[in-house]
């Protein structure tokens, strides 16, 4: 099952990079921009790919999954607030 969710994750970051690569080439032309900052563009990319695609493999082998891990961080803030019932009459 945990080797699925590898195949997935690879898949999700090389479809992500690949369209990310098509808006930089599209953008930040070197006629357009000079030549130094496409490179950049494209090495900072393959950067954030990398330590995406690392960072999600760990969440899904050391961690408590992706799923769970999104879940956790929608719940965020969403916990009830304790009861006071310092202030009550009684």
């Amino acid at each position: 099952m945990c080797y699925m969710y590898n195949v997935l994750i690879h898949l999700f970051i090389e479809i992500s990079n690949r369209g990310l690569e098509a808006i930089i080439t599209d953008y930040a032309r070197p006629r357009v921009v000079g030549p130094l900052l496409p490179r950049l563009l494209h090495l900072s990319l393959i950067f954030l790919s990398a330590i995406t695609l690392c960072g999600l493999f760990l969440l899904i082998n050391n961690g408590p999954g992706v799923s769970k891990a999104i879940k956790e961080a929608w719940a965020i803030g969403k916990e009830s607030p304790p009861n006071d019932d310092s202030n009550s009459n009684e």
